[in-house]
């Protein structure tokens, strides 16, 4: 399905709106097919919030199926609509709760945009295949397909069901090539890049192991995926020059004796036995790197037998004692603690009693209000969408993390259009432990989306 774009009839894009951000209506009114890669910040989300109102008043679309992060479907999108007045007339409404919640929802013919959290997408397209009555499908945050997964499974076989399909996202390729297979095929429907990964893989990369579990790039493999996305991609020019400085620190902590002996040990054996519990053995790769990221955090998780949470084993608190002086150091000033695990989250809990988790209810506006000195984040809940640049302009993460993606999203959240302070992130590293390769692998990843951009 796809439609001929006509002039645009509707005169509701506002002053308010940059060039940047007009020429980007622009793109997505004109065009059945697009990925749309902004900066954080940039504007996304009115942007398309624009485009789909001007196309629904001129008759192009009827419904639009957005999915989104969790939190940005409760706290964005329609936020986002009431704030503009030539959006207010663009009935937003949020598709979630039990089965028979969603599908009261869904069976509302009205016009309008539905949105759906990407943990949804697996029962909708499951559900409703391609008897949905939507005619536009937008993903928010399209990098989120990365990986596939079952709700990219299950909608890979109706994306033709709709006649306008956007993807938007800050960092396409924020981990490396391999993921934009999934991203491009939710918007283009397979047309340039096929139906199978493994010969998209077998034509613009190489294996670099026996079992081809891992491929790197051919030589011009980058310039060849770009030169397929041409036409598909529209960027918004980057702006975070524009920014106040944003300043990357590691803060290194040295673990006591003991405990890194023991985390030597565990390094080298891969077995763990303490206090007579079910010796912990890691036997993959991603088991065995989170083992060492809890000890090197300074506790770690036991299981039984089978492979429930029973306890968890305290190690040594030498980062909560960093966290705590580098907190100290900022006296009043308000900062952002970010969290992996949750006895991390109990152990700031502890430190800081008047802290504030980000997931309690209010708990954005009031950090935006200046209300809030310490507020506790899960980056995995947030580090798409949402905007904290009013509330501060420090932010701590407890414990490094592996995705690139996710530490860039997350730092976003502060550094972005109406921060008005410098940027100052500090990632605690324990010395000599999982950490600093964690640190290495983040800084070797950040080559993608500079490729990316550079190639188009």
């Amino acid at each position: 399905m796809s439609y001929t774009p006509k002039p645009k009839q509707s005169l509701s894009s506002p002053d308010l709106l940059n060039e940047n951000q007009q020429a980007a209506i622009d793109r997505l009114y004109n065009h059945d097919q697009t990925i749309l890669v902004a900066g954080m910040g940039s504007g996304k989300t009115v942007i398309s919030l624009t485009a789909i109102a001007d196309l629904m008043a001129d008759g192009v679309l009827t419904r639009v199926l957005v999915f989104a992060p969790l939190k940005v479907c409760q706290e964005v999108w329609r936020q986002e609509a009431l704030k503009w007045e030539h959006t207010q007339g663009v009935n937003v409404t949020f598709c979630h709760g039990s089965p028979a919640q969603r599908e009261k929802v869904i069976a509302a013919k009205g016009p309008g945009i539905t949105l759906l959290n990407f943990e949804n997408m697996a029962w909708f397209f499951t559900t409703y295949k391609k008897n949905h009555g939507f005619d536009g499908m937008l993903i928010d945050e399209l990098s989120k397909l990365k990986g596939g997964g079952k709700g990219f499974k299950k909608m890979r076989a109706h994306v033709d069901s709709f006649k306008w399909l956007v993807g938007m996202t800050g960092t396409p390729a924020a981990e490396d090539f391999e993921g934009l297979f999934y991203q491009v095929y939710a918007v283009d429907k397979g047309e340039r890049f096929g139906q199978r990964k493994d010969l998209f893989l077998r034509t613009y990369f190489f294996p670099t192991d026996y079992n081809e579990y891992n491929w790197a790039l051919l030589p011009d493999g980058a310039e060849r995926i770009m030169a397929k996305l041409s036409d598909l991609v529209y960027t918004v020019p980057d702006y975070r020059h524009e920014l106040p400085a944003l300043t990357m620190k590691k803060h290194l902590v040295t673990l006591p004796l003991a405990p890194h002996t023991l985390y030597k040990n565990f390094e080298k054996t891969l077995v763990l036995n303490i206090d007579g519990h079910v010796p912990q053995t890691a036997d993959n790769a991603a088991v065995m790197s989170g083992k060492l990221q809890q000890l090197a955090s300074g506790s770690m998780y036991m299981e039984d037998a089978y492979g429930e949470r029973v306890d968890v084993f305290s190690l040594h608190r030498a980062k909560d004692v960093a966290v705590r002086a580098l907190v100290d150091s900022l006296g009043t000033e308000p900062v952002i603690v970010t969290y992996w695990y949750k006895h991390e989250l109990e152990r700031l809990e502890w430190l800081f009693p008047n802290a504030v988790n980000l997931n309690e209810p209010g708990a954005n506006d009031r950090w935006n209000a200046g209300k809030i000195q310490v507020l506790l984040v899960q980056p995995m809940s947030c580090s798409h969408g949402l905007q904290l640049q009013f509330g501060g302009c420090k932010m701590i993460f407890f414990s490094p993390i592996w995705s690139n993606d996710i530490v860039e999203q997350m730092i976003a959240r502060v550094w972005r259009k109406g921060q008005v302070s410098p940027v100052t992130v500090w990632e605690v590293v324990a010395v000599d432990t999982i950490d600093e390769l964690i640190i290495d692998r983040v800084a070797g990843k950040k080559k993608f989306d500079a490729l990316f951009h550079s190639l188009l």
